[in-house]
């Protein structure tokens, strides 16, 4: 839904149904997000992960190493996007956020 064009009048819908607010994600916090939970890191004891949450518009990859963010990256591939064509092969190219 980040680029949706009609983003706010589904994000108000669905309040004005269930009462729930709808925050809309940049894919570098939903990346973040999803490595904090790090459930796996507590079970498995290996020193590094990689988290990959592929979604309808966006798949959003991070490496963790030592519990640390080493690379994280949100790329414009998702489900929905594949379905309708709209990913090129140059899509498959794009630049990761090194944070270490």
């Amino acid at each position: 839904m980040r680029e949706a064009e009609n983003r706010a009048q589904v994000c108000k819908r669905i309040r004005k149904a269930s009462g729930i607010e709808v925050d809309i994600i940049d894919g570098a916090l939903e990346a973040q997000l999803i490595l904090e939970n790090q459930s796996a890191d507590q079970y498995l004891g290996y020193n590094a992960y990689i988290y990959v949450d592929v979604g309808g518009g966006s798949t959003e990859i991070t490496l963790s190493s030592q519990g640390q963010v080493a690379v994280s990256g949100s790329f414009k591939i998702g489900t929905f996007r594949l379905f309708q064509g709209q990913v090129a092969k140059t899509d498959f190219i794009e630049k990761t956020t090194r944070t270490s």
